[in-house]
């Protein structure tokens, strides 16, 4: 048995049609995503074959100091080794995080990150895995949580699960005659803004994302992997939308807004409805429901709750590196960006 791993820089079809082997492909280890990213202008394609057969991959994206070459290596919901209509073999993800370690670590001595989706008392066994591939959990992204939802049986059996208060209100929802458009055009993303907009007005939160960069993002995806938009509009006005990705076995709930004409009428109620119906139509089986935050965001976290999905904590990001330079760099790197980030605030 032959096991050896290529590095390449694949054009964005190439690289769909190796990330849709995988169960765990992703939108976030997408080309398009990695190239509007931070270090998104070197991106780089990890694959690890068995017998010429590919067997898991990884898109990196790579930052280093020019002339030294020294830096990070990050990788976002990924490795992919979960094959589809493949038993899962864990000793498999213990190669794969060998292999890229010694790509990266090792020979080209930067510090390597991998935040992988896994969860907290799900996944706690991988823990194992990375720590004997030499990987330190970084405990500094263990805050981040996220609603999980079983959508594998019939719709009627996943809307009974529903909290009765939710369900009430997704039953006023369906009684207010929206029209809901949904596609991947421009036009629709512009809409998706101007509520969006409307929705920052009102809250005044503090925006963690880039949202335009979703437009740019949506233009460079392959056909078959560009996000879907829902548009819920009484009487030809823009109420509420949702942007959601399909790509792997999860789908993901990207982007949401409401304006004050939505939250009057509880629109997002039933746009989440039409993106379930979706996401089971492309054969997900699991929907993300984007993030949660009880204390910041309180009442994001109270409707989503109203799915009675499993709420789960992502375990974190492993962190690997033996170059005291790659990791003074990326140490300042990440106080400037920090001190960017509290300036902008």
């Amino acid at each position: 048995m032959s096991i050896h791993y290529e590095i390449n820089k694949y054009d964005d079809e190439t690289w769909r049609e190796i990330i849709e082997k995988f169960d765990d492909a992703n939108i976030y280890q997408t080309v398009a995503f990695g190239r509007y990213s931070k270090g998104g202008n070197n991106l780089e394609h990890f694959v690890l074959k068995r017998d010429g057969e590919i067997i898991a991959a990884a898109q990196v994206r790579v930052s280093v100091v020019p002339v030294i070459k020294k830096g990070i290596a990050y990788i976002r919901w990924g490795p992919l080794w979960k094959l589809k209509n493949e038993e899962l073999k864990f000793s498999k993800l213990e190669v794969v995080l060998r292999e890229l370690r010694n790509e990266y670590v090792i020979k080209r001595r930067l510090k390597l990150r991998i935040f992988p989706e896994c969860y907290e008392k799900d996944n706690d066994f991988l823990l194992s895995i990375y720590k004997k591939t030499r990987f330190k959990l970084n405990k500094k992204y263990r805050n981040k949580k996220t609603i999980i939802l079983d959508i594998k049986p019939p719709m009627e059996e996943i809307r009974s699960n529903f909290k009765s208060k939710w369900r009430n209100r997704l039953k006023k929802s369906e009684q207010n005659n929206f029209e809901i458009i949904s596609g991947h055009n421009d036009n629709l993303f512009e809409k998706f803004f101007e509520i969006y907009n409307q929705m920052h007005e009102f809250k005044h939160f503090k925006e963690h994302i880039d949202i335009n960069s979703f437009k740019l993002i949506q233009n460079d995806l392959p056909e078959n992997h560009k996000m879907k938009i829902f548009l819920a509009e009484s009487e030809g006005q823009p109420a509420a939308a949702l942007v959601g990705s399909s790509i792997g076995n999860t789908g993901i709930c990207l982007l949401a807004a409401s304006n004050k004409l939505g939250r009057q009428l509880s629109a997002s109620y039933l746009l989440h409805i039409r993106m379930i119906e979706w996401l089971k139509r492309m054969g997900c089986s699991y929907y993300d429901l984007g993030g949660i935050d009880p204390v910041d965001n309180p009442g994001g976290y109270r409707f989503k709750s109203g799915f009675n999905g499993k709420e789960v904590t992502f375990i974190g990001a492993f962190d690997s590196c033996i170059c005291p330079i790659s990791w003074l760099i990326t140490k300042f790197g990440e106080i400037y960006f920090k001190l960017i980030s509290y300036i902008k605030s």
